[in-house]
């Protein structure tokens, strides 16, 4: 019974203890569904922010849209097929269409046939009609078709009918015709040229200006072929392998008044969402989904408690890792949202921390689903290749592997950053409590590693990287949150002042930018801006993380998303679209803000 009194004294007065280490604004202990040992609880470091839930709902109603198909609104017309053809399919597709509002039919053979009323194939007898839409004193003649894999003139066994020029009307015995296999066609042709004019005939009239255009998606959209719309309003196109994308465009104003896109649902988020006068709209940018983006994304699905976006974004962040080979475990720094293949991209060690860290806070809620403890070994062996175990930097992570396109190799990143290493220990610290206890040691040494290696003592404030003195925004807001994880108060103060030479003032509203020192424009940059203010809300300066969340709100988007930047920063290619990074931040920092980087290690 002692045994039990004591026990429960000595959690009280750690509980107190590593509240007043992390700057807390409550102490209180996360609950955690996978264990729950005294040394495997980790305590808020930072209190929700925003009340008004609006703005957040519509913000993470726009992070759900992104991992959707992007939707073309359309005219309320509507395309459909006759199957569900797979992305592996290939051959022809066919389907119809319900069109809205009135359109235009013509006839473009400028013929009709007015008698038999039906011309089936084996037909072998006279056929009359008469001109339609043309002046028949122009000296047109009609001839006759056979079509099987193209059309067959049979002019040889059929003169030619010539148009008459007063009555327009015309005819043609087809009986001396052999018994030849094909569909009849006929076309007008010019009688003093033999050109033709207009199409064949087929029966069908057309819509105007209306097109049906078959398109594949595999990194990017890939146009197939194009059919015209007749006047029963089926349509029949090629495939090729790639989710099937049916569009109905108006030609006459390039509109799109109808899609059919009904892809697998593969979990990755479209990281930008363009209109469609960016120049990406029609790239393979529009479906690229980076993983940073992705695992973020999952720490947002996690925080809401929304087990059906966790699983689904889970499902994408595996989706990027390396299965196998030489580089098995790590994750690639972007894919495509519905590309089955996995292209070859650099990884970097901040991505791959971030995504330990998300499969971390899945597990600790929802458990081992999908091996998830499996890609997290793999992850975390993958990043131990990227220690430097001697010499300068030592314990210090590099900055991951570059992927040269022209040698198609790898080449490792020999430089270091404050921002990865800051990232890793998070992971370390978090894996290490609750699911291997080496990695405390792990973390530990790398925590001496990071304040002897990258905390400028001179400037007060951490460099970019290793032997780089740069001044970037991201190494000190999240600096400052590590400084206080590890009890470093007084340096946590001062990088956290850093960050007041970041600040900008554009269009009324205030943030930061991205880097000092730098000839690139200094526009507010959201993911960096939400950013300082959760390291503001670490610090307990709760009234100014408001601040700066409630400054931000004046360029939230209708949608609920925020931009990357206010404005185009094309030297540091940071753009103005409306970004699922900027989003998650924001969702983080003002509704989840115990979801990432409440680590603060228990100081004696």
């Amino acid at each position: 019974m002692e045994k039990k009194k004591d026990s429960v004294i000595l959690r009280i007065i750690l509980t107190v203890v590593v509240g007043i280490a992390c700057n807390l604004n409550q102490v209180t202990a996360e609950s955690h569904d996978v264990h729950s040992d005294l040394y495997g609880e980790f305590f808020n470091t930072s209190s929700k922010l925003v009340t008004d839930t609006d703005q957040q709902e519509r913000a993470l109603s726009w992070v759900k849209s992104m991992m959707q198909p992007p939707k073309m609104v359309g005219d309320g017309s509507s395309v459909t097929v006759d199957s569900a053809y797979s992305y592996d399919y290939v051959g022809e597709m066919t389907g119809s269409v319900i069109l809205s509002g009135e359109h235009k039919q013509i006839n473009r053979s400028h013929l009709t046939v007015v008698s038999p009323d039906l011309i089936v194939d084996s037909y072998r007898g006279i056929v009359s009609g008469k001109l339609e839409g043309l002046s028949p004193a122009e000296n047109y003649e009609v001839r006759a078709y056979l079509y099987t894999d193209s059309e067959y003139d049979q002019s040889y066994f059929v003169k030619p009918a010539v148009v008459n020029p007063n009555t327009g009307s015309w005819s043609l015995d087809l009986s001396t015709v052999p018994n030849f296999a094909g569909s009849w066609r006929f076309k007008l042709h010019k009688v003093v040229d033999g050109l033709s004019v207009g199409d064949s005939w087929t029966g069908a009239y057309y819509y105007e200006h209306l097109k049906v255009r078959s398109y594949s998606l595999t990194t990017s959209e890939h146009f197939i072929e194009e059919c015209d719309l007749n006047s029963e309003l089926k349509w029949s196109l090629k495939s090729q392998p790639g989710e099937k994308i049916i569009r109905v465009i108006d030609t006459s104003t390039g509109t799109i008044l109808a899609e059919y896109f009904n892809p697998t649902k593969t979990g990755l988020i479209r990281s930008y969402q363009y209109e469609d006068f960016e120049p990406e709209y029609n790239t393979s940018q529009k479906y690229l989904s980076f993983t940073y983006d992705q695992a973020t994304t999952l720490l947002v699905a996690v925080g809401e408690d929304d087990r059906q976006m966790a699983d689904l974004a889970l499902k994408g962040l595996l989706s990027a890792q390396i299965k196998s080979g030489e580089h098995q475990g790590a994750f690639l720094s972007h894919v495509f949202q519905f590309y089955k293949g996995q292209e070859k991209t650099s990884i970097y060690t901040g991505i791959n921390a971030f995504a330990s860290y998300s499969l971390m806070r899945y597990y600790e809620k929802y458990g081992n689903q999908n091996d998830l403890l499996g890609a997290l070994k793999a992850n975390l062996e993958f990043i131990e290749g990227r220690k430097i175990v001697s010499g300068n930097g030592r314990n210090l992570y590099k900055g991951g592997l570059s992927y040269d396109d022209s040698s198609q190799t790898y080449k490792e990143i020999d430089w270091s950053s404050t921002e990865h290493n800051t990232d890793l220990w998070h992971v370390f610290e978090r894996v290490g409590r609750s699911v291997d206890s080496s990695y405390l040691t792990k973390a530990n040494d790398l925590e001496k590693s990071i304040m002897t290696n990258l905390w400028n003592i001179k400037e007060n404030r951490f460099n970019q990287g290793l032997n780089d003195d740069a001044q970037a925004l991201d190494t000190n807001s999240w600096g400052s949150i590590f400084l206080n994880g590890v009890g470093e108060y007084e340096k946590a103060k001062l990088a956290l002042a850093e960050t007041d030479n970041f600040v900008v003032t554009e269009q009324g509203t205030t943030g930061y930018f991205a880097y000092l020192n730098t000839n690139s424009p200094r526009t507010i940059w959201y993911e960096g801006t939400f950013g300082v203010a959760l390291a503001q809300n670490v610090a307990g300066n709760k009234r100014k993380s408001l601040d700066i969340i409630n400054n931000a709100y004046q360029k939230q988007a209708a949608d609920g998303a925020w931009r990357y930047t206010l404005n185009e920063d094309s030297t540091n290619e940071m753009s103005h679209s409306k970004s699922v990074a900027s989003t998650n931040w924001y969702l983080l920092v003002s509704k989840y803000p115990n979801i990432i980087w409440s680590e603060c290690r228990v100081i004696n």
